[in-house]
């Protein structure tokens, strides 16, 4: 395995007194709305956070509440059977599979309208030809009965 090295940041990267940048602005009020949908209340959150050092102190604090949170017990999952019952077993049911498409990714499914326009294309094509054709032979049939006929009685 290749070991990446990764430089250190500058020590002009972290500026305790710098205003927050949009990015540090917008997880802050990510965390913010994590804050009130949770009910944490973090003392930091009370007043504005305008520097980086506020900020910091702020997601330390947030991730700290958030890493060490007590989960939500469960709801039961229904009533219980009385004591000395049997419980109900149901059986699982298989699980459905969606229909796999006829040819290929959905992409192919445009490749294939293209193949239809190129039919389409073709068959014009081919049509026009086969017109041609068929006047072309009129034509011909045309001429041929213009030089069999007699002079006299050309209409």
């Amino acid at each position: 395995m290749v070991i990446i090295r990764v430089p250190a940041p500058p020590k002009q990267s972290f500026q305790k007194n710098r205003p927050i940048s949009d990015l540090l602005a917008s997880q802050i009020k990510h965390f913010q709305h994590i804050e009130t949908k949770l009910d944490l209340t973090m003392p930091t959150s009370s007043h504005r956070i305008a520097t980086e050092n506020d900020a910091a102190q702020y997601i330390a604090q947030m991730t700290h509440a958030l890493l060490n949170r007590t989960p939500q017990t469960p709801a039961a999952p229904g009533p219980t059977p009385p004591p000395g019952t049997k419980p109900r077993l149901v059986p699982r049911r298989a699980p459905t599979r969606a229909a796999k498409p006829a040819q290929g990714i959905p992409i192919a499914a445009a490749a294939s309208a293209s193949k239809t326009k190129k039919k389409a294309v073709k068959k014009k094509a081919s049509a026009k030809k086969s017109s041609s054709k068929k006047t072309a032979v009129k034509k011909a049939a045309s001429k041929k009965s213009a030089t069999t006929r007699p002079k006299g009685k050309q209409s």
